[in-house]
């Protein structure tokens, strides 16, 4: 995992997939960018309330310190379900250039050049996923519930069946999101974990009448017994919770806040 600075804009990076050539991908920071007040920095929300202006803004200035077109992206309106889209050239622009036609997904995969694909966080975990033998990529929008629900081997397992993907190729970055000593829940949304996800139990940590979950442990092992090697996920270790410096974070700033967002596309 890298951190990148171009001018006051900062972004991150993995290095497997950077290394592996054929794709561009970043996660934002809030640190940038020209939105102000509850939103300053890099705000990338076009949906909470912020000058549409200076959210554009924002895009422009990031995409050029990245390297992407950001009239190419491609999003869904988020609802945490396990839902996966597959977008093409036909979908560059939808939801910054025009109104989202893409409803109830919480992944995207692509295999075709200069499509960037585009999910919102703001503690939820961003999944990155790239195939360089067939030259696909994926990106998850994984909160609690679509980690629950298996969002990544979902994603990974669509892109097998569209691509031909095989899991043993497949490279992948789990970015800044609430690490596993900041989400803390009531027993209820432990007790679904136990029920519905058992190997789960390894990633769930009392705290006197609270639990902790890993949810950065459950994305890496869901993932590694679909056959995702360990040796090709990266983790970047970074909790939005904890470093509001950085990060806007949902749990610790609510709904008066920026969204960071995860871009990943196959070089044209």
């Amino acid at each position: 995992m890298r951190i990148h600075k171009a001018g006051d804009i900062q972004y991150i990076t993995f290095d497997n997939i950077t290394s592996a050539g054929f794709a561009t991908h970043a996660f934002s920071t809030r640190i940038g960018g020209v939105s102000q007040g509850v939103y300053r920095g890099m705000n990338l929300g076009l949906s909470r309330g912020d000058s549409r202006e200076a959210v554009l803004e924002n895009y422009s200035r990031f995409s050029e310190a990245v390297g992407f077109d950001w009239r190419s992206v491609v999003f869904s309106n988020q609802v945490h379900s396990s839902n996966v889209y597959r977008a093409g050239v036909a979908d560059m622009g939808n939801g910054i250039l025009r109104e989202s036609k893409i409803w109830d997904m919480d992944a995207l995969i692509t295999n075709e050049p200069g499509v960037t694909l585009q999910t919102f966080h703001a503690d939820c975990v961003p999944v990155f996923l790239a195939d360089p033998i067939k030259r696909a990529v994926g990106l998850v929008h994984a909160g609690w519930m679509g980690t629950l629900k298996e969002i990544s081997r979902i994603c990974l397992e669509r892109m097998a069946t569209e691509f031909g993907t095989k899991p043993g190729d497949v490279l992948v970055g789990i970015g800044p999101s609430i690490g596993p000593y900041s989400f803390e829940t009531d027993d209820d949304v432990a007790d679904r974990f136990k029920q519905e996800l058992g190997f789960s139990c390894d990633f769930l940590y009392q705290s006197g009448h609270k639990f902790l979950i890993d949810l950065w442990g459950i994305n890496r092992t869901s993932l590694e017994r679909a056959g995702v090697k360990s040796h090709n996920i990266e983790d970047s270790y970074l909790c939005t919770l904890k470093h509001p410096e950085m990060f806007f974070s949902h749990r610790k700033m609510g709904n008066a806040r920026g969204t960071m967002a995860a871009f990943i596309s196959i070089s044209v």
